[in-house]
């Protein structure tokens, strides 16, 4: 899923060239905040992608005076506790980062997403946060 406005930027787009090309080394790199901009559903996106996720950019949307946009997770919206789910039903292990602009206070921001991705797991750091064997994502 690309940026808003830009080929690639609806999931029947993506859908499409991933079933079209069937390529082991194609895969999707999963972004939270761009389906939720381009007015797609996240949740059904992971659902819909699982079998070819192997990276995600984790970024959340909250409004502002200009409309929707994107910011840190935990800063938002988005539904991250289904999210973590989708994640963790892809069934294997891939990194994820957490995507934000970084403006402002981008450590006190990155400590608030941290915090706030452990406290939705309820203090667990598997799954989508570690790898099943314990590695950081």
């Amino acid at each position: 899923m690309d940026h808003i406005g830009h080929l690639g930027r609806r999931l029947a787009d993506v859908r499409e060239a991933v079933e079209l090309l069937q390529h082991p080394a194609l895969a999707v790199n999963l972004d939270t905040s761009n389906y939720a901009l381009n007015g797609q559903d996240v949740v059904g996106a992971i659902r819909a992608l699982r079998p070819w996720i192997r990276y995600a950019h984790l970024k959340d949307v909250h409004d502002t005076p200009q409309g929707p946009a994107m910011t840190w997770p935990g800063n938002g919206y988005l539904p991250f506790t289904e999210i973590f789910a989708e994640l963790d039903a892809v069934g294997t292990d891939f990194p994820v980062c957490f995507e934000f602009r970084g403006d402002g206070d981008p450590v006190g921001h990155l400590r608030a997403t941290l915090e706030f991705a452990v406290g939705i797991r309820g203090g667990e750091q598997t799954s989508a946060l570690t790898g099943t064997n314990g590695n950081r994502r």
